[in-house]
């Protein structure tokens, strides 16, 4: 599909939502059955932490399979997920993954880990501004905060969905 022809769709979807930020199978679907799927959309999903790898790679291995283009940006370990069918990117958390084990625990590497994350995100914004995506999935926002600013940010970039995983941030618990 052309952008505009994704835009067409996705402005018609939004004058029924509360927000731009709409969950991810909704999008999809619209995008579907308006006929402006093709076996050529390039997806850009986000996964900063790497929360959930057997998802992640699900997800993204069914959009390969339709004929997406897709591209994974995330952190974490990843053994036993193998990308065949998309690529995989590493564009986070790599200054804090590098850090030693004494601090690993402390309220120094969170610290840390969040001014990276605002570093990282920045970076990705830019990156995905020259790369102009077809559509952008967020899956996790680990700092809520600080990271819904971002998605509006990237919903400029392209549409842009957001799967809640967690309705009650961090199973209730205070971090």
């Amino acid at each position: 599909p052309t952008r505009g022809q994704i835009d067409v769709v996705v402005q018609r979807y939004r004058r029924h939502t509360i927000s731009n930020i709409t969950t991810s199978l909704c999008l999809f679907e619209i995008l579907y059955r308006s006929n402006v799927w093709t076996r050529s959309m390039d997806v850009a999903v986000i996964d900063p932490s790497g929360f959930t790898p057997p998802y992640d790679h699900h997800f993204c291995e069914g959009l390969a399979t339709q004929g997406c283009r897709v591209t994974l940006y995330t952190s974490g370990d990843w053994e036993g997920w193998p990308a065949e069918t998309y690529t995989r990117e590493p564009h986070f958390y790599a200054q804090t993954n590098r850090l030693p084990d004494s601090i690993a625990d402390s309220p120094l590497h969170t610290g840390i880990k969040g001014i990276e994350h605002v570093q990282d995100m920045t970076r990705l914004l830019l990156r995905l501004r020259r790369r102009a995506p077809d559509i952008i999935h967020v899956q996790w926002l680990p700092l809520p905060l600080v990271d819904t600013a971002y998605v509006y940010a990237l919903n400029r970039v392209a549409p842009t969905v957001f799967t809640v995983h967690d309705s009650n941030p961090f199973h209730g618990a205070p971090t």
